[in-house]
């Protein structure tokens, strides 16, 4: 069609009508149709210009030869306008990466969001681009283009240390600090809270940092804090003497203590940025006592190393990079990166090994509803239930056998189910857990010390979990893809029900044991079983005794 652009200067544009990829007619059937006599039929032009006769129908109703728009009215998605306009300001205030934003998301907005959801959300509100708004952010601060450079690369074991203040709660009489130790490589997080910034804290948030630190720490990076260095001491010292004491626990433990050049804090700007996280949440909650200050960055520690997804690790968790590291790099590592300081238990350790001991009561109460069954003095055997997918179904029962007590750590090995045909997959339980007595502190415990709880018990876990699956024949017709994506989920829903009844339902059984309700918000370091190992899942040999499975 040819339009007249203008009338004293005679210039034409072809402007094409909106015409749908897939349409069976032109726009000039279409004019035809709509032109055409009413004695003529709409199955007569049907015929005339292969089409079916509601199109027909259509285009004779209609004025234009346009296609309308398919856009649906409503769009369906599982976020309402209100979440829409809560996940955009956040978006634009924080600057987060699409991954940590999908994690704040589901924690707060919607458990049930998507990845996926989440981007078009950003995509049809125009901030998808988080470059294009960092610019902007820039711009209108007025701050210059900042030239940022990389850290260099480094196995596990490379550790930034920082410390940072915490507001003062309703119910102290004097603000606390926050220790927190980051791993170079992973990016793997550990925090502790101090009443002192003291040389004498520093040294013994280090040694709990190489207690719970998986990995052999080699390196030590602080900034020249009193707590950390007598660098720059009253005395006039401009090098470190070696005798304070965080210098003396780091020579102990042969680690190198490095310091960062005075005024130039962005040397340890790993742990900086971090701080920078813990920043935006006192910001943005409002605490209303100590206790809940320390639960919530209790809370967010577990989620940072277990759940956020970092650009920099390749899209993997802090754990998952630690797994990979010990994959490749075994000698780096002093423990099993599986072991997770697990549940507390609130009593001595003497009154809950007479609860463990006594298993034949207990173990029933937090099995259900599962199924289990004896099988001598200290074994049992699991129904755990149905789980598949695709069709293909699985109820697999496991045999535990419940060691006695050995130099205070119980153990759980895996025992034959007894007179069990051919199972389709084989299962090899091992776990390991050791009681550990603890001593309520003032500045670690005041929320145990309020209820008269002196001394707890704490349970270090390990597991390892092997688990072999057999699939159908027919089954293997499928992507490898597919069938290791079903066969994960499967052990996933297992280990999942496994894990919970001995370790969070035994925390729960006991306290009620004892007369001690102490609620949710009390269950503290859960063990969770994030990952087990798979073998790769191989065909069912052949069996004459096995009827045929049938056909995909």
């Amino acid at each position: 069609m040819l339009v007249p652009r203008s009338e004293s200067v005679q210039r034409w544009s072809i402007t094409m009508p909106r015409i749908h990829a897939n349409a069976r007619t032109t726009p000039r059937i279409r004019r035809e149709i709509q032109q055409a006599p009413a004695s003529i039929s709409h199955r007569e032009l049907a015929r005339r210009y292969g089409i079916h006769r509601h199109t027909v129908a259509k285009w004779r109703k209609r004025a234009t030869v346009e296609d309308k728009s398919t856009r649906p009215h409503r769009l369906q998605t599982t976020l309402t306008e209100a979440q829409e306009l809560v996940i955009v300001e956040v978006r634009k205030l924080l600057l987060l990466p699409l991954d940590d934003l999908l994690v704040l998301a589901r924690t707060f907005l919607n458990p049930n969001l998507s990845r996926s959801a989440l981007d078009r959300c950003l995509r049809r509100h125009g901030v998808s681009n988080l470059r294009i708004l960092q610019k902007e952010r820039e711009s209108l601060e007025g701050s210059p283009k900042s030239t940022t450079r990389q850290f260099k690369a480094y196995a596990p074991g490379f550790i930034h240390i920082d410390v940072k203040y915490l507001p003062q709660m309703p119910d102290e009489e004097q603000r606390r600090y926050l220790f927190v130790a980051i791993d170079r490589a992973t990016r793997w997080v550990y925090l502790a809270i101090h009443e002192e910034k003291s040389a004498e804290s520093a040294t013994r948030f280090l040694a709990n940092v190489l207690a719970n630190a998986p990995f052999v720490v080699r390196t030590v990076l602080t900034d020249n804090g009193k707590e950390f260095t007598d660098r720059f001491s009253s005395a006039g010292e401009r090098q470190p003497t070696g005798h304070h004491p965080f210098d003396q626990l780091c020579r102990e433990k042969r680690i190198t203590h490095r310091l960062i050049q005075p005024r130039h804090p962005q040397t340890n700007g790993m742990v900086e940025r971090f701080n920078g996280r813990i920043a935006e949440i006192l910001r943005a909650e409002r605490f209303v006592s100590a206790a809940d200050l320390q639960e919530t960055l209790t809370r967010y520690l577990w989620a940072y190393n277990h759940r956020i997804p970092q650009r920099v690790l390749g899209h993997m968790t802090p754990i998952e990079k630690l797994r990979w590291w010990q994959t490749e790099r075994p000698d780096l590592f002093v423990s099993r990166v599986d072991n997770v300081t697990g549940l507390d238990i609130y009593a001595p350790v003497l009154r809950y090994e007479t609860y463990l001991n006594n298993h034949q009561d207990w173990f029933h109460r937090c099995a259900h509803p599962m199924k289990a069954e004896p099988v001598g003095k200290h074994g049992y055997i699991l129904t755990i239930g149905r789980y598949g997918s695709y069709g293909y179904e699985v109820e697999p029962k496991i045999g535990l056998h419940l060691l006695p007590q050995e130099q205070g750590v119980y153990r759980i090995e895996t025992i034959p189910v007894p007179e069990q045909p051919f199972l389709n997959y084989k299962v090899d339980f091992q776990a390991a857990m050791a009681l550990v007595p603890m001593r309520a502190t003032p500045e670690t415990d005041r929320d145990l010390l309020a209820l008269n709880i002196l001394e707890y018990t704490r349970v270090n876990w390990e597991l390892d979990l092997r688990v072999e699956m057999y699939f159908p024949r027919f089954i293997y017709r499928l992507p490898h893809g597919l069938i290791q994506g079903t066969g994960n989920r499967v052990l996933a829903q297992i280990v999942r029900q496994v894990s919970y009844r001995l370790t969070a339902k035994v925390q729960d059984d006991f306290h009620k044991t004892i007369g001690l309700d102490l609620g949710k918000r009390w269950r503290r370091k859960r063990f969770h079983a994030e990952r087990v190992r798979t073998l790769t899942p191989a065909p069912a040999p052949d069996r004459p005794d096995e009827p045929e499975p049938p056909a995909a």
